[in-house]
């Protein structure tokens, strides 16, 4: 996990930019997606922070679709799925408003920063277990189009569990809690927890462990595989070893328990 003298000396870079008082060019914010470290923080110097490479977070934002007007990020870091998720230029050509995105964040240096690149986005500092108890007091007042996701893997401390999975597994427990809010998720999570295998391999295979199988029963849901992403083609853009990774998508609503709960959208910013 250890900084080498080159990664602290453009952290540093990086930070000077987010401590401006002036409005970020799109080269700058770039920049410090690309080199702010969250390894460089006290709370985060042993462990650090596994954020998405910006290559990576391009690729899933396909899963997004077009007729996507509502994001919401849970776990989101500095927002670097965010950014790749806006799809400006796309929108723009086809005359249609920029997207509305909230970023999920508990860690409030991530969202100090995560601020200066995205002034435009609706960010909330706690975590998404805090946020799906009562969502409109935090400006959620509908159900959002597509949750996204790259959320703590494995037995991580996510001080909280969703409302239906019982497991270990943190990545499956943030899955959960999406379905509180949003009609679909595109969702970055360890390869042995998606059900099928196909980045970094030769071909693709399908897979259901036990906990997966848990998950199924216990919520509803039902992972299903992206339009062939390969995430291994990525391993360089992360700021450590990088982890075995899989793209997946998920219809949210049969973990709901009430049907006629509204369609979602943003309050007026």
């Amino acid at each position: 996990m250890a900084m080498t003298r080159r990664d602290e000396q453009l952290h540093h870079q990086a930070d000077q930019l987010t401590r401006l008082a002036r409005d970020l060019h799109s080269d700058e914010k770039l920049f410090i997606l690309k080199h702010w470290n969250a390894a460089a923080t006290n709370r985060h110097r042993t462990t650090g922070a596994w954020f998405t490479p910006l290559s990576l977070a391009r690729d899933l934002s396909i899963g997004l679709g077009d007729s996507t007007n509502t994001v919401i990020d849970l776990c989101a870091g500095i927002g670097h799925l965010t950014w790749e998720c806006r799809d400006l230029a796309g929108r723009l050509w086809n005359n249609q408003d920029p997207r509305r995105v909230i970023c999920v964040e508990r860690e409030e240096e991530y969202v100090r920063v995560g601020r200066k690149i995205l002034p435009d986005a609706h960010w909330i500092c706690a975590n998404a277990f805090t946020v799906i108890t009562d969502p409109t007091s935090y400006g959620i007042i509908d159900r959002v189009d597509v949750a996204i996701s790259n959320p703590p893997y494995g037995r991580a401390d996510i001080n909280g569990t969703g409302p239906r999975y019982t497991g270990k597994r943190a990545e499956y427990h943030v899955l959960d809690a999406a379905a509180e809010l949003a009609q679909r998720a595109v969702f970055l999570i360890p390869q042995d927890s998606a059900p099928f295998a196909y980045s970094g391999r030769q071909n693709y295979v399908e897979k259901r462990s036990d906990e997966y199988e848990r998950f199924v029963r216990e919520t509803g849901l039902v992972l299903k595989p992206n339009c062939g992403i390969d995430t291994h083609t990525h391993d360089d853009g992360w700021h450590y070893p990088a982890p075995r990774t899989e793209v997946v998508l998920a219809d949210l609503q049969p973990a709901r328990q009430e049907a006629h709960q509204p369609e979602l959208a943003l309050t007026a910013q």
